[in-house]
């Protein structure tokens, strides 16, 4: 009777989560950005709301993990991040009338984001646990994002033509009403966690449950370099993140949405075929290989702000999906089932501090000196990755 329960649960998720993972990034990623400056006229301003966002992230990062391991599920805590979303992007918008609110706006945000946070990846992992699957976890993973990459593809083209004839304001009500219609489809998962309900729900055991996470996070040799890796590649994310107002500098929206859609329907592959890479070269080479092909090409496109600027810069980004889905296969390798989103939460915990630290500093140096050389040696310090990589996987 479980088996078959188990059964009827991992049947129901694998045809639910497509549309959980394509709906999972909102335009808003890219948007906010030049949302935020369009309110502000201020990088520090923006700098200063990113990074209130992920403090914000960071403080609940693990609470919010025990949450999904021990007290909402999967299913509740991935309905409760779309909520504070939804919530956080409607107060954004009421910034237009007072731009402090962009701080309240972001703060619900943060509080979507550590939610978020190995919730969905944890969800998938679980599902094929449930009928013995878990080494399937990192195809899976390629294929789930292979949907999000299409949907995102879509969503921004749509997004790009609503703000090149609404204006940048528009694209923020397409946000919320997506993310309204991505809890319509969470409300259809199943939750896999038997073996979390029936676990102790006391404070006590809560912290524990913390406590134990981040002890063998720390004492782990491997997962320890893992997440030092996580954390330098969040922090740069920083620079993607600010990125954005670079391309509105060199071409109009509508060209911003062509392509950001063709960057994104090469992600639709590189995601895709990442488990098949990766097997092929093996996780040095391929870590190593995209560090080298993709800053590279963005440190070109940083340095000659021009039209093909943001060609160069998203023909680099369009890697990112390979090493993504490696990173969050060897992490799952180490983690324990029953600690699962708590013990991603502790390594998101230290990739969101990174992330404000380096926001803040990448936004004071783009005011005082120039956007383009703050971006220019943001990207350059991405090759910091390399030497972690090389420590990973020496023998």
């Amino acid at each position: 009777m479980i088996q078959q329960e188990e059964n009827s649960i991992y049947n129901r998720n694998m045809k639910v989560l497509p549309f959980v993972f394509g709906l999972l990034t909102t335009p808003f990623y890219f948007f906010s950005t030049i949302y935020l400056y369009y309110v502000s006229n201020s990088f520090v301003v923006v700098a200063a709301v990113f990074s209130l966002g992920e403090l914000t992230k960071a403080i609940l990062e693990v609470p919010t993990g025990v949450i999904s391991d021990k007290y909402l599920g999967r299913k509740g805590t991935q309905i409760a991040a779309d909520l504070f979303q939804a919530l956080g992007m409607f107060v954004q918008v009421l910034a237009l009338y007072d731009w402090r609110l962009l701080f309240l706006g972001e703060f619900f945000i943060g509080i979507a984001l550590s939610l978020y946070s190995g919730n969905t990846s944890s969800l998938l992992h679980d599902t094929l646990s449930s009928v013995g699957k878990e080494e399937d976890y990192h195809k899976e993973y390629g294929r789930m994002h292979h949907y999000r990459y299409m949907y995102w593809s879509f969503a921004l083209l749509t997004a790009g033509m609503l703000a090149y004839y609404f204006g940048v304001v528009s694209v923020v009500y397409y946000c919320i009403a997506q993310r309204l219609i991505g809890i319509c489809f969470s409300l259809f998962l199943k939750e896999p966690n038997f073996y979390n309900k029936k676990s102790s729900k006391s404070i006590k055991m809560a912290w524990l449950h913390i406590l134990s996470s981040a002890k063998k996070t720390i004492k782990t040799p491997k997962l320890r370099t893992l997440v030092t890796l996580s954390v330098l590649r969040q922090s740069f994310a920083s620079i993607d993140q600010l990125g954005a107002t670079f391309y509105k500098s060199v071409m109009s929206f509508y060209s911003i949405a062509f392509l950001l859609s063709g960057s994104l329907f090469l992600c639709v592959f590189t995601s895709k075929y990442s488990e098949k890479i990766a097997k092929k070269f093996g996780f040095l080479r391929t870590f190593v290989g995209v560090r080298l092909i993709a800053v590279p090409l963005q440190m070109l496109g940083f340095a000659f702000p021009s039209f093909l600027s943001p060609i160069l810069i998203e023909l680099g980004a369009s890697l990112n999906p390979i090493e993504t889905s490696a990173q969050s296969a060897l992490l799952h390798k180490q983690f324990t089932n029953k600690q699962r989103a708590t013990m991603e939460s502790v390594v998101e915990l230290f990739g969101s501090i990174g992330y404000s630290i380096s926001i803040v500093l990448m936004g004071f140096i783009a005011e005082v000196w120039s956007l383009s050389g703050a971006l220019l040696l943001g990207t350059s310090l991405k090759f910091l990755v390399i030497p972690l990589c090389f420590k990973l996987f020496k023998k």
